[in-house]
C-alpha cells in the first residue's frame, strides 16, 4: 500500500513540469533542444544521440519504477556551472546531469596532467628519469655516433 503512495507523490508535477520542459528551452542558452520531459544542452550533432539515450533511460525507469521521471537537464561538456543550474532549476528542472564525450574526457585528463606536473617541483619535473643510467658513448667503429641512454625496466611479474 504505501509503494503506491510514494510512486504518486514521486511523480506529482511530473506532467504539468513536462509541459514546461520544451518550453524551458526559450530561456536557457543556445544550443537548446528538448523533448518530452528531456532538456538537452548540447551541441546539434550529438543532441539527437543524448535525446534518444535519454528517452530509452526515462522509458527503462518508468517501467522499473512505475513513476514517470521528473524532467532533467542534460549538459554536454562534464560541467555544469552554478548560475546554469540555478537558471535550470527556476524552470523546474532539478535533475541535472553533466555528459562526457570522448574529447571532453580526453581534454580533461590532458588538464588533469598538466595541473600536476605544474605542481612538480622543477627539479623533478625537468631532470631526467630516476631509473635512467647516464648516457655512454658508442663504442669507436661502431656505426652510431650518438649517445644511447639506457632505462632499467623491471622485470614482469608471471602469472602462477
Amino acid at each position: 500500500m504505501a509503494a503506491p503512495l510514494i510512486g504518486l507523490a514521486m511523480g506529482m508535477g511530473a506532467a504539468h513540469a513536462q509541459a514546461g520542459v520544451e518550453q524551458a528551452c526559450a530561456a536557457l542558452p543556445d544550443p537548446c533542444f528538448a523533448s518530452g520531459n528531456i532538456v538537452v544542452l548540447a551541441p546539434e550533432d550529438v543532441a539527437p544521440a543524448m535525446l534518444a539515450s535519454a528517452h530509452e533511460a526515462s522509458r527503462r525507469f518508468e517501467t522499473y519504477f512505475r513513476v514517470a521521471p521528473r524532467p532533467a537537464a542534460i549538459v554536454s561538456g562534464g560541467e555544469v556551472s552554478t548560475d546554469l543550474k540555478a537558471r535550470l532549476e527556476s524552470e523546474g528542472i532539478n535533475t541535472v546531469l553533466p555528459w562526457l564525450s570522448a574529447s571532453d574526457r580526453a581534454r580533461m585528463k590532458e588538464q588533469s596532467i598538466r595541473r600536476q606536473l605544474a605542481d612538480l617541483p622543477d627539479s623533478v619535473r625537468c631532470g631526467p628519469p630516476r631509473n635512467a643510467v647516464p648516457r655512454r658513448q658508442a663504442p669507436p667503429g661502431s656505426s652510431s655516433s650518438r649517445p644511447v641512454t639506457l632505462i632499467r625496466m623491471r622485470p614482469a611479474l608471471r602469472a602462477a
